[in-house]
């Protein structure tokens, strides 16, 4: 069992640091284990704070220091998650001690060095996690002992309004919250670039930039989830730890006057800035930057540049820092990211080789629907363009479904599922069978119980009605006495 302990306080000897280290270690990597195994079920969500950090910083930090230094680097990020739940109060630091003997402390590095990387990554970890809100921006590493019997104490400052526990369980207790609602809103959709879509839009929909009093918690997650009010700073990490969530590496990207953020999307990295798409700022409207929605949404930094000055402005995103002032940038794309959506066209058996139409139908204007042909299930939005449109899908032999879709950027604000139904097949599942009439006779029964494409899918008849005459023919089609 490795031996740790988190401590309030700074400056104790080494006789204490050690007695803390065995009277405490074991408590707390017990009580961490004993979290994990009354974790819920993989399909529930609950935050735990442990989440938060992008991949890519970890590769950074193995390449730039070593892959020695990761299960450090690691179980600090559970020591803080503890720490940040504990119900112990701070003091002026948050401290934690490692004997040279526990595992995760790279073995054959003198004290200087071990010093100096232990510290560079223990800046790297508090700007790299956003999630430990309570850090006032300060990371101190000492060694106390012999060069072969030592202790390492990691210390991370707290901020003053955060050194009470009661004050961070009220706060931590919101956070989780506000943290799920993101969380339940975009884990509905299946493609990244829709998880980041929805939260960007939300970012700029729920939250104000403001500066009032020079808030510091204007510039942390805190700020920008629970008061919806947050400088760029607030913006990007809010975007950082949400994103990271969900597994979409994301960093922060930041010059003296600016931050945003760094996202890789399908493979490569583009930048995002919520601030900038933000219309909101100081309480009024922007009402110049408020057609321009998603214009800082997974760009080239060429594209940023060129948007920053075509009034004759000056580019916000030049001189770009390295990356936590620690370790390099990822490298952006060229190219702005460009959405696709290659639907699997889901079609009855049968039918797989009918030909599938697309009916766009721009819905402020008078002109006439546009058809296109789909090919193998590719939806040009390059070629529709930016607007709120009606979307027909249809066959000769299936239903129609039917969408309203806002495009923006060349991509659509929702995902849409393209599988077509001939009349009778409730479910989707491509067949016309007996699970069919069980799902009209529960909908007959107990009401309602197919609702919209459901509903449409099975009106057989097509008197739209759902009624008992749907079952007869769904039956008369299993005998071979009829086709649908």
């Amino acid at each position: 069992m490795r031996r740790k302990a988190f401590r309030c306080c700074t400056g104790l000897f080494m006789a204490a640091a050690m007695l803390a280290v065995s009277a405490f270690g074991g408590i707390f990597t017990q009580q961490i284990e004993a979290s994990a195994e009354a974790a819920p079920e993989e399909d529930s969500f609950v935050y735990d704070f442990t989440a938060g950090g992008s991949q890519y910083t970890k590769e950074q930090i193995a390449e730039k220091y070593g892959e020695e230094y990761l299960p450090l680097y690691e179980d600090l990020i559970d020591q803080l998650a503890y720490a940040t739940t504990s119900d112990a109060d701070f003091g002026s630091s948050v401290d934690f001690v490692y004997l040279n003997t526990d595992s995760v402390i790279p073995s054959g590095v003198n004290y200087q060095t071990l010093l100096n990387n232990v510290k560079q990554i223990g800046l790297v970890l508090m700007y790299d996690n956003p999630q430990f809100y309570w850090m006032a921006g300060r990371v101190g590493t000492s060694v106390k002992g012999t060069t072969t019997s030592y202790a390492l104490t990691v210390s991370f400052t707290a901020a003053d309004e955060f050194k009470s526990a009661e004050s961070r369980l009220e706060t931590n207790e919101r956070l989780v919250e506000a943290i799920t609602d993101f969380y339940d809103s975009m884990a509905g959709f299946k493609k990244d670039f829709f998880k980041a879509a929805v939260l960007n839009d939300r970012l700029c929909g729920e939250t104000k930039y403001d500066t009032a009093g020079a808030n510091d918690r204007r510039y942390c997650i805190d700020g920008c989830l629970l008061d919806h009010l947050c400088v760029c700073d607030g913006y990007a990490k809010t975007q950082c730890l949400m994103l990271n969530i969900f597994g979409i590496d994301t960093v922060k990207m930041s010059t003296n006057d600016h931050a945003w953020n760094a996202v890789l999307m399908d493979g490569a990295w583009y930048y995002a800035d919520v601030t900038f798409d933000d219309v909101i700022f100081n309480g009024s409207v922007d009402n110049d930057n408020s057609k321009y929605w998603r214009r800082y949404f997974l760009k080239s930094e060429a594209t940023f540049d060129a948007i920053d000055t075509e009034d004759g402005g000056a580019s916000q995103h030049l001189d770009v820092e390295p990356l936590y002032e620690k370790i390099d940038n990822p490298t952006i794309s060229e190219e702005d990211y460009v959405y696709t959506d290659e639907v699997e066209l889901m079609l009855p058996e049968d039918l797989a080789g009918e030909q599938v139409a697309l009916e766009v139908k721009y819905q402020q204007s008078y002109l006439r629907p546009k058809v296109y042909y789909l090919t193998d299930g590719i939806i040009d939005y390059q070629a529709i363009g930016d607007g709120e449109y009606t979307f027909t899908v249809y066959s000769d032999s299936t239903v129609a479904r039917q969408y309203s879709v806002t495009v923006f950027g060349a991509a659509p604000t929702t995902e849409l599922d393209l599988t077509l139904c001939r009349p009778g097949d409730t479910n989707g599942d491509t067949y016309i069978n007996t699970q069919d009439i069980t799902a009209i006779k529960s909908h007959l029964k107990y009401l309602k119980r197919l609702e919209g494409y459901s509903s449409a899918c099975a009106d057989v008849s097509g008197d739209e009605v759902v009624d008992l005459a749907d079952v007869l023919m769904i039956k008369a089609y299993m005998k071979g006495l009829i086709s649908l």
